[in-house]
């Protein structure tokens, strides 16, 4: 059993699907798996989609199984209101707040402490017009960021900020109830990133801690925790290929 998570550490898990080429460890990922989330599988038309579903819920077993001495297979899950996963109650469900992301050759979970988190996974290769999306999405003062940004930094940017904005609106649980224009971030150069509230929000930026990643060259990911003031929280980011490591 790991205490850190117990003691205030919060753990990052990432793998990269396509290093995991051996057919036996896919199946032994399913076996993990409950039957409504096998029944899910079976329903995702392409492959890829159903190797990246598949090894997202083995990774977020397994990590959990890591903090807690227990078969990853027993692990049992609800969703709220929202639809945003939980651990289901129960007499000895550990209070262990978790969040998953998965994008094109990344997919990552958070594990938390009786911490709100969220998490979010983002490719950098992916095409798409950033100052479109951004007028669309963002604050006026996130917009302009990105359209000021030089053209060849403008999707780097733009992921930047909606990885991060993600990271919260999955640590709130409330999916689309939240809009991303609701609230805003700060990116300066030498310091963590800021977020502040417009009124009707009614939250506080000094209860959460937000940090951003590039696990590989191709990918951004942002964490976001719910946090009481104080100092920053330990937060560990590991790669791992699960039951292999």
């Amino acid at each position: 059993m790991d205490s850190s998570l117990e003691s205030g550490t919060v753990q990052i898990w990432y793998t990269r699907p396509e290093l995991i080429g051996d057919v036996e460890l896919f199946s032994a990922y399913r076996r993990l798996l409950s039957s409504e989330e096998r029944a899910r599988e079976e329903r995702f038309r392409f492959p890829k989609d159903r190797l990246i579903y598949l090894t997202t819920q083995a990774l977020l077993r397994i990590s959990l199984s890591r903090v807690v001495r227990r078969h990853p297979a027993e692990w049992q899950f609800v969703r709220n209101e929202f639809g945003r996963p939980e651990l289901r109650p129960s007499r000895d469900t550990p209070p262990i707040d978790f969040n998953v992301s998965h994008t094109n050759g990344l997919t990552a979970c958070v594990l938390a402490w009786n911490k709100p988190s969220g998490i979010d996974v983002e490719d950098l290769r992916r095409e798409f017009d950033p100052v479109e999306l951004a007028d669309r999405f963002f604050s006026p003062a996130e917009a302009n960021d990105v359209r000021r940004c030089p053209a060849r930094k403008r999707k780097e940017r733009f992921l930047s900020y909606w990885t991060l904005k993600e990271s919260y609106v999955k640590a709130r649980g409330m999916g689309l109830q939240l809009p991303l224009d609701s609230f805003s971030f700060q990116l300066p150069r030498e310091r963590a990133a800021t977020i502040n509230f417009t009124d009707e929000l009614g939250n506080r930026s000094k209860n959460w801690q937000f940090a951003q990643f590039y696990p590989t060259t191709a990918h951004v990911l942002a964490v976001c925790i719910a946090c009481a003031t104080g100092p920053d929280l330990s937060i560990q980011l590991r790669e791992t290929i699960p039951l292999l490591d």
